[in-house]
């Protein structure tokens, strides 16, 4: 049977700047077991405090050894415009050892951890390019309500 949920990536919770990134997926188990999961993955990887700072678009060098020696990811497929070959890139500091990334490859990355941590779970992203009702990209704008909501 399969399940979706939503999985964010941001201030979920909106108490700090608000900005979150939802992405479904789509799982063979219940919400409550990937969560489980996802809790006893965490307890060791800690993969909530990656890029856990208000505009923090990097990832720390030591926490990608880390997760390739135990998990066998390549932190090329959780990176922008990765090229082990050049350290010159804008998204490597070579001193420093930090990586940048967006909102969606840390969705993926959350999910092969997941899934490398416990093999019987299987997830994968579906329906994260639906377009928005009022799609700027379209050259079509609708005035829609609700502005005054937010405080």
């Amino acid at each position: 049977m399969k399940y979706k949920f939503r999985l964010p990536i941001g201030d979920w919770s909106a108490d700090g700047h608000g900005k979150c990134d939802y992405f479904i997926i789509e799982s063979n188990h219940v919400i409550d077991d990937v969560m489980d999961i996802y809790i006893e993955m965490n307890e060791v990887y800690k993969v909530n405090n990656v890029c856990e700072e208000y505009e923090e678009s990097v990832i720390d060098g030591s926490f990608f050894d880390l997760v390739e020696e135990k998990l066998n990811l390549d932190r090329g497929n959780y990176l922008e415009n990765y090229d082990p070959t050049l350290f010159t890139s804008s998204f490597y500091d070579f001193d420093d050892e930090e990586y940048g990334t967006t909102t969606k490859h840390i969705a993926q990355l959350v999910l092969d951890m997941l899934m490398s941590f416990d093999p019987k779970l299987k997830l994968k992203i579906v329906n994260d390019n639906i377009p928005d009702f009022n799609n700027w990209h379209s050259g079509k704008s609708v005035n829609l309500p609700g502005y005054g909501l937010f405080y």
